[in-house]
């Protein structure tokens, strides 16, 4: 059986639509699309229906995982024997003052009948198979700890990650700031925001940024509230709307591919040598084609 759907009189509509009409100025239509923008946000039409693919587990977190949970395990065990040794402690000292008050006593002819005598020399096996059981166990749990401390230090090392936090002008495409975190995956949004409030410029009114963790925290909208910028936030899974940052990000991964450093400040070296190249070579997307990005800049200020 076929079905046809019903032609809808609802035209679908998207933030980015505004600046279809090229005869608003920049600034109204930017504040159009940030409010709209913004708005989806808050729905929630711009998070995604599906939950974030499933990272690959690092074998070293397992391995160190494994780790604590059999010290973990250990001390357990460990306070348990004390537990045991402290009664058996007890006991023997126990038997011993009784010892001692039957020879004061001059009992004879012996101090402790056979059943007590048969009663002691079962709890002390008992003592003794605990303890040997003790060892076992002991053995047993070193031997696994060596395996997994050799496991760990078998496999390579992992890299030292770094963060960079790429910061471009929509209208001139230059790249004006990249700054390096040596926290790397696990630089914080108070960490983001104090950086670009040092290399923002002057005046910005609009600040585009993905849905990352650190542009939607609470630090990052404190600094659009203290620095009196908007925050635009772009939709989930469409980097072509903040392209220009996006392609900046790519040109920085394929130039520092062919290259290696081995410290933060030859990092640092690498990125303004970046930075200069890539503002002072041609970019075809300017309005004025085959300008760089300080050429186009300084011919602006012309007008």
């Amino acid at each position: 059986m076929l079905s046809h759907r019903q032609p809808s009189d609802q035209r679908r509509t998207w933030p980015g639509q505004v600046f279809a009409d090229l005869d608003r100025p920049y600034t109204e239509v930017m504040h159009t699309f940030a409010t709209a923008a913004q708005q989806r946000y808050q729905d929630g039409r711009y998070r995604p229906s599906a939950p974030p693919p499933h990272k690959q587990e690092d074998p070293r977190s397992h391995l160190r995982t494994e780790l604590t949970n059999l010290q973990a395990q250990r001390r357990i065990v460990r306070a348990q024997w004390q537990h045991q040794d402290a009664a058996w402690q007890a006991l023997w000292t126990e038997r011993k003052a009784v010892l001692e008050q039957r020879r004061r006593e001059q009992r004879t002819p012996n101090w402790t009948t056979q059943a007590e005598d048969a009663q002691w020399r079962l709890v002390r096996r008992q003592h003794d198979a605990r303890r040997a059981q003790r060892r076992t166990e002991n053995a047993l749990w070193q031997a696994r700890q060596r395996e997994l401390r050799q496991a760990l230090s078998d496999l390579p090392l992992p890299p030292a990650w770094r963060a960079i936090l790429i910061v471009t002008d929509n209208c001139t495409r230059q790249c004006t700031e990249l700054p390096l975190f040596a926290a790397g995956g696990r630089v914080t949004a108070e960490e983001v925001s104090a950086a670009l409030q040092r290399v923002l410029p002057e005046g910005v009114q609009f600040v585009i940024t993905d849905q990352g963790v650190h542009f939607m925290a609470k630090a990052f909208q404190h600094l659009a509230e203290t620095e009196g910028f908007i925050h635009v936030p772009i939709a989930r899974h469409r980097p072509e709307s903040n392209g220009i940052a996006e392609r900046c990000v790519r040109t920085l991964k394929e130039w520092l591919a062919p290259h290696a450093w081995s410290s933060d400040a030859e990092l640092t070296s690498l990125l303004a040598q970046f930075r200069l190249e890539y503002n002072d070579r041609p970019h075809q997307g300017l309005a004025i084609a085959g300008l760089s990005p300080n050429e186009f800049a300084r011919r602006i200020w012309l007008f």
